[in-house]
């Protein structure tokens, strides 16, 4: 979840079955509507929000991809920008967090990479084992981006290896 005291708003994700952004007024309780609702990718994990940008951040760990929306987006509409792509060094990720003094976007990988996926005309399959993007074991990562980042760029710096000791890294 993410807490935004500035405009009482309390965000949540739902994973893998409805697959949507909460957002809740502060003072909720109980059984009570949500104040509006986004449509987010299937398996969608972690949240974050940059209050300078007034932007969010949402890990969805099957696309290696960290989508950034408008804060106030709402129903089914579209990121402003995805992160995704084998320059970007993502694999199954998970935590993310924005560090607005810095403008940087940290994203937590546990290492599994699906690789890319094109649709065959029977569902999307893996692009082949034959190609550079198939997917594979990483090591598991702590991945710095750019706040501003877009597309397939690489990260400011990784965080990787058997000497940090991670494994399965979740929340940021």
């Amino acid at each position: 979840i993410v807490l935004d005291p500035r405009r009482k708003e309390i965000m949540a994700l739902n994973n893998d079955i409805e697959d949507t952004m909460v957002v809740m007024p502060y003072d909720a309780q109980g059984n009570q509507a949500p104040k509006r609702l986004l449509s987010v990718p299937h398996q969608a994990w972690g949240l974050a929000m940059s209050r300078t940008h007034d932007e969010i951040a949402v890990t969805v760990e099957l696309q290696e991809a960290v989508v950034i929306y408008k804060r106030e987006a709402k129903n089914v509409e579209a990121p402003m920008r995805v992160i995704r792509g084998p320059s970007t060094g993502l694999a199954d990720p998970h935590g993310v967090y924005w560090d607005d003094r810095n403008n940087e976007i940290g994203v937590a990988s546990h290492g599994n990479y699906r690789g890319l996926v094109k649709d065959t005309g029977a569902g999307c399959v893996p692009t082949g084992a034959a190609e550079p993007e198939a997917g594979g074991v990483r090591p598991p990562s702590i991945a710095i981006f750019s706040g501003d980042a877009k597309g397939d760029t690489k990260p400011l710096r990784t965080i990787q290896g058997d000497k940090t000791r991670l494994e399965f890294p979740m929340a940021l």
